[in-house]
């Protein structure tokens, strides 16, 4: 259901961007060999598609699965069909999300004294030598800033209350890199150690054990020179037989290396410095390590996992623990610590590890939108093998290119699996997908993988957990984020300066001979006119340190560890955007003619080939075909207000053609097209959507804590799967960030709904450029932008459908990739799809209009009532049946424009859409009694509506959905389960609510409605009272509860009216949560008094509304247990003194202003 349109062109032009610029994570078997249309299979023969296996869905690969637990109590998925490639490598899946289901943070795992301050490194004594020391390097970055995430406080809350004994164990972390730190006692703008303790630290948690911290000077967490010094000063301080090392933060892989030091941006990446393979080589080669190798390094960090990676670090460790994909939420969990003894068994640590972060995940992904992960632990003394082995495949890949055939290497790109879409290869799948054809050089890569591999847990089939940088070996869909780390990033560099071997890079020079001009880097000033090719670099475009601060944080945005600059060297880089124009078309090439032809059913075509069936075709040239990797194209749909006007805009892209014996290109016109819901029957808000392959899709929008475009928004990608009968549902939801320079950062959070208002699907359209008819679609000028709103409910979910079911103009246009990643365009072909069933309405004469119907197979819908004259209806009634089909639907917007005093609609409805989406007059419906969903804004601003029964059989009434309506009482029925935010919001004259007797959902006390056990207040009563005390038990108060509740009068720069309503507000001892504008508007309170148990204060709680005034506040005071405080909370009010327990471990203040605890950062409070 379509709730609001609003045109934000900055805002919608950069989530698109974003999203065509591949910044998320692939879903599970994207690339895998039964995805054969994502990649270079789009080119095979009519023939030889006939044998290729048919798609299946995530939840179809395991429904058979039998779940188990192995011998560390892991709960494994049991597959059948091979999925896994190495011995030690366990299959999982992670859990379906459960939604309403309320979140634990673990920031509660965090609880520590405030006493204590920070120490003077240089008086630190040497300890006694201990059997063990783990030294963990926490490079801080945005993940610890973000007051929504605070990832390091919360892990270091994890090591404090994980129950390590520290008797024969030592425990130092070393901290820098974040502009705050929420670690009470953190020296502000300085980096610190934090020294683990059983007993008698500075800081103490409720167990007893807690952290002493040592102040150092403020050093570049991503110089060699500060891990050089952390090498050399920890096992000073902290002798002991063995040491261990931990890296913890974003991670890029072997190109982009690891950490992300926020306070020392590239002035042209705008990202964090980080630490690159040569710089750590550089430290480790000055360390004591290089003799008395580590028992094993670990990297909390994204994409850290491959052999690149193994190969920096045989030399100086024993083991290898790592993630070959993004790290979902805060990364590891560090209760492992409990069973860290001292011990030499340094493989059951790290099989620990991955068994706790399991565990972990498990947990979370049932209430969070996780569906892919992967850890893994190696033997780095088996490196070599693996390198060799690798090698092998490399020179039989490159022999066989140098004679021009190109089967091998087309079978590899249709089977690898790419991790984070930053053509990172998984070694496993590169087995699978090359076996049959070099079978000696896979089953020897195969051996020594398992070799090598001594325990590891993944959700993705046929990997083995461990990569190797292979470029373009991204899906198609993503091609544009590999020329960016080629080109632009320092992979050029990386494969000339430091390959693993002579193999892999005699082979990536034949293969990109011809994609950059060989190897070198790119230094010339790149092109950042497609928005296509990058992500758009506009005011709003942000880093991930600033506006999206409110995100759940995670520690997965790959590119947000990088920098642009080699492995060997700091790139001395005078650029200031990814270079676009590497990869792109030869105007020579016959490639660059590509015509396509839109042939309609019923119409004629010159091309005896192409036939009218309603499909688009185009001739390839027979001579390129052996240099194609994939055919594909783009659905737009004409989004221009104007008649005549041409604004296209893509709703699903990169979708595979087929591709006959002789070389004809057939495109389906009537594609799937991804768009959100707020209930299945609704129609639904398109997204600009990616085709990922095996029924995959990717849809770019973003999360909102209002309506409308708010100070609080998060971008976001929404991975979702669609079965064989058009069924979608989501699969994963991540942050999709970009840095102000339009790097690609991808990430995947812990992405919480119930954190968020809205979701905004985008429209961002583009003017062709008729003169050059072959351009790429978004390379001609911006039109229209805008977005549409979709609440998020217990029932948003993703819906499919085509553009046959949705009347409008529409367009094609078609993308040759070639081997070498160029991609060449063909013209737009278009064509328009008519509204059968409004062409063909059923009109109906009423009282002063006319009804309109659809008829359908089996049943009619309610289009439209129009008015005739100027006059309103007194009362209509709609009818049960027209033309002998029953009436069961009245679609949204029914009822726009129009005004009639009553509505009675027939029992036959068995759905009803928003009727309308402005202000009305009517004042009675009679609803029918076989509904049972209300929609969200279902009666939004029917000011005139004072009554209405709920039919006994409505299950679900949606957010808003009487909201600003003149009811004054309501009755909630005993079947109703669920009921969403807002609902009787600005409901001014509502003094009645009643919930029926035996609801075992909700209830009503003194006419305010309650979740059932009372721990929830849902909704308060208009101006019913001056005074409320929310009654002991309540832990939360929801999003715009009492919202209506106070009026001060029309205040336009002075005060007019009588003011009215609720002036003092009394909160119990037990509230933990006041919701997003739970009391907006409510300006007429003389003090708000916060009760100690509060820990979260929602966006605009206090906020105020339009046309209001602020008023004054003497004083506010936050006691010990806040730890979020979201944007605008008080912005009602001038506040003359604010104060903070001094138990609290979040937050401080001078009195005047309200800071983090280390006093770097400010919150705002107020607009």
């Amino acid at each position: 259901m379509k709730n609001k349109k609003i045109i934000s062109a900055v805002t919608a032009l950069m989530l698109t961007a974003s999203l065509m610029a591949g910044c998320s994570d692939k879903p599970a078997d994207e690339n895998s060999s039964a995805a054969d249309n994502s990649s270079a299979a789009a080119t095979t023969t009519a023939a030889e598609k006939e044998t290729t296996p048919e798609e299946t869905t995530a939840e179809e690969d395991t429904t058979d699965a039998e779940t188990t637990e192995d011998e560390n109590g892991m709960k494994v998925v049991d597959l059948s069909n091979g999925d896994t490639i190495a011995d030690n490598m366990r299959m999982t899946s992670l859990s379906s999300v459960e939604r309403g289901s309320l979140r634990t943070t673990s920031n509660t795992r965090a609880n520590v004294s405030t006493s204590g301050k920070a120490r003077k490194w240089s008086d630190k004594k040497k300890e006694d030598k201990k059997k063990l020391t783990i030294m963990v390097y926490m490079v801080g970055s945005d993940l610890e800033s973000k007051q929504a995430s605070k990832a390091a406080t919360v892990d270091i809350g994890e090591m404090i209350y994980s129950g390590l004994d520290d008797k024969d164990v030592n425990l130092v972390v070393y901290c820098g890199g974040a502009q705050t730190w929420w670690i009470p006692g953190y020296p502000s703008g300085k980096n610190a150690y934090i020294e683990y303790k059983s007993k008698d630290a500075d800081i103490q948690g409720d167990n007893g054990a807690g952290i002493t911290i040592y102040e150092t000077d403020k050093k570049n967490m991503g110089k060699s020179e500060t891990f050089s010094e952390f090498l050399k000063d920890a096992p000073s301080k902290y002798p002991a037989d063995e040491y261990a090392l931990i890296c913890w933060d974003h991670g890029g892989g072997p190109v982009l290396g690891y950490g992300s030091d926020e306070l020392n941006v590239d002035s042209k990446t705008k990202l964090g410095d980080s630490l690159t393979l040569a710089e750590m080589k550089t430290a480790l080669e000055k360390s004591d390590f290089k003799k008395n190798k580590l028992k094993f390094v670990g990297f909390d960090a994204c994409v850290m996992s491959s052999i690149e990676i193994a190969d920096l670090w045989q030399n100086y460790a024993e083991y290898l623990v790592a993630s070959a994909d993004s790290e979902p939420g805060c990364g590891w969990n560090y209760e492992f610590l409990k069973d860290v003894k001292g011990t030499t068994d340094t493989p059951k640590i790290c099989k620990n590890i991955i068994k706790t972060y399991f565990d972990y995940l498990s947990e979370v992904s049932s209430h969070c939108y996780i569906s892919d992960a992967t850890l893994a632990a190696f033997d780095l003394s088996k490196t070599d093998k693996v390198k060799d082995a690798v090698g092998g495949v490399c020179k039989a890949m490159n022999d066989d290119l140098q004679t021009g055939d190109t089967r091998s290497y087309d079978k590899f790109l249709n089977g690898v699996h790419s991790y984070a879409s930053f053509d990172l290869a998984d070694l496993g799948t590169m087995v699978t997908s090359l076996s049959s054809t070099y079978t000696d050089e896979t089953k020897k890569l195969k051996s020594a993988m398992n070799d090598m591999l001594i325990d590891g847990t993944t959700t993705i089939a046929n990997t083995c957990g461990m990569s190797l940088y292979f470029p373009l070996s991204n899906s198609t869909a993503d091609l544009d984020t590999s020329l960016v780390i080629l080109n632009y990033l320092g992979g050029s560099d990386y494969i000339q300066n430091t390959p693993i071997n002579a193999e892999y890079k005699a082979l990536m020079n034949t293969l990109l001979s011809e994609t950059s001009g060989g190897t070198s880097s790119s230094t010339s000033k790149p092109d950042n006119s497609s928005s296509k090719k990058e992500s758009n670099s506009s005011s709003k475009t942000e880093s991930s340190s600033s506006k999206k601060e409110e995100s759940s944080s995670s520690k997965k945005e790959e590119s947000s560890s990088s920098k642009a600059e080699s492995s060997s060297s700091k790139k001395d880089d005078s650029s200031s955007k990814p270079d676009s124009s590497t990869g792109t078309a030869n105007s020579n090439s016959s490639l660059a003619k590509l015509d396509l032809e839109v042939v309609e059913k019923g119409a004629k075509s010159s091309n005896k080939d192409y036939k009218d069936d309603g499909y688009a075709y185009s001739q390839l040239p027979k001579e390129e075909i052996k240099n194609i990797r994939g055919v594909y194209y783009t659905v737009l749909k004409n989004v221009a207000i104007s008649d005549g006007d041409k604004n296209w805009a893509p709703y699903v892209i990169y979708i595979p053609a087929e591709v006959d014996d002789k070389g004809i290109a057939k495109m389906d016109l009537d594609p799937t097209l991804i768009g959100v819901v707020t209930d299945k029957e609704a129609e639904p808000n398109l997204c600009p959507t990616k085709f990922l392959g095996n029924g995959s899709y990717r849809s770019s929008g973003s999360l909102s804590s209002t309506r409308d475009l708010s100070d609080e928004y998060l971008y976001v990608n929404i991975t979702s799967n669609v079965d064989k009968k058009g069924n979608a549902a989501i699969t994963g939801i991540t942050a999709n960030l970009s840095s102000s320079s339009g790097m690609p950062i991808t990430s995947k959070d812990d992405i919480d709904l119930s954190e968020w208002l809205a979701f905004e699907s985008p429209i961002v359209s583009y003017i062709p450029d008729e003169k050059e008819p072959r351009k790429h679609y978004s390379e001609g000028k911006e039109g229209l932008m805008g977005g549409e709103f979709s609440l998020l409910g217990d029932n948003f979910d993703v819906k499919a459908c085509k553009p046959s079911e949705i009347a409008g103009e529409y367009a094609v246009q078609m993308s040759v990739f070639t081997i070498d990643g160029k991609e060449y365009c063909s013209n737009i072909g278009c064509w328009t799809i008519k509204d059968g069933n409004t062409e063909k309405l059923k009109e109906q004469k009423v009282d002063k209009g006319v009804l309109k119907f659809a008829i359908l197979d089996d049943h009619a819908e309610l289009v439209k009532f129009e008015k005739k004259g100027k006059e309103e209806t007194k009362k209509l009634t709609v009818p049960d049946k027209v033309d002998g089909k029953k009436v069961t639907v009245v679609r949204s917007g029914a009822f726009a424009g129009t005004n009639p005093e009553e509505i009675v609609f027939p029992d036959s409805v068995e759905y009803i859409g928003r009727l309308s989406s402005g202000s009305t007059t009517t004042k009675k419906i009679t609803l029918p009694k076989k509904l049972k969903t209300i929609p969200d804004s279902m009666f939004s601003y029917y000011k005139d509506l004072e009554s209405i029964e709920i039919p006994s059989t409505v299950e679900s009434i949606g957010a808003f959905a009487f909201e600003s309506t003149g009811l004054k009482e309501i009755k909630i029925p005993k079947s109703v389960t669920s009921i969403g935010d807002g609902v009787f919001s600005n409901c001014t004259a509502l003094d009645k609510i009643t919930v029926e007797s035996g609801n075992k959902n909700y209830t009503a006390d003194a006419n305010v409605l309650y979740t059932a056990d009372k721990k929830k207040l849902i909704a308060f009563t208009g101006m019913a009272h001056e005074e409320f005390i929310v009654p002991e038990g309540v832990t939360e108060i929801g999003r715009y509860a009492f919202t209506g509740s106070y009026e001060k009068g029309l205040t336009i720069g002075k005060t007019e009216g009588e003011e009215k309503g609720l002036k003092k507000i009394t909160f119990p001892k037990t509230l933990v949560k006041i919701g997003d504008y739970a009391f907006e508007g409510c300006t007429g309170f003389k003090e708000i008094v916060l009760p100690d148990s509060l820990e979260y204060i929602g966006a605009g709680a206090f906020g105020i509304s339009l046309m209001q005034n602020t008023s004054d506040l003497a004083e506010l005071k936050f006691g010990p247990s806040v730890r979020r405080i979201r944007t605008c909370a008080f912005s009602g009010y001038k506040i003359k003194k604010i104060t903070v327990d001094p138990k609290n471990t979040c937050f401080k203040s001078n009195g005047t202003q309200l800071t983090s605890i280390d006093g770097s950062s400010v919150i705002k409070l107020t607009k």
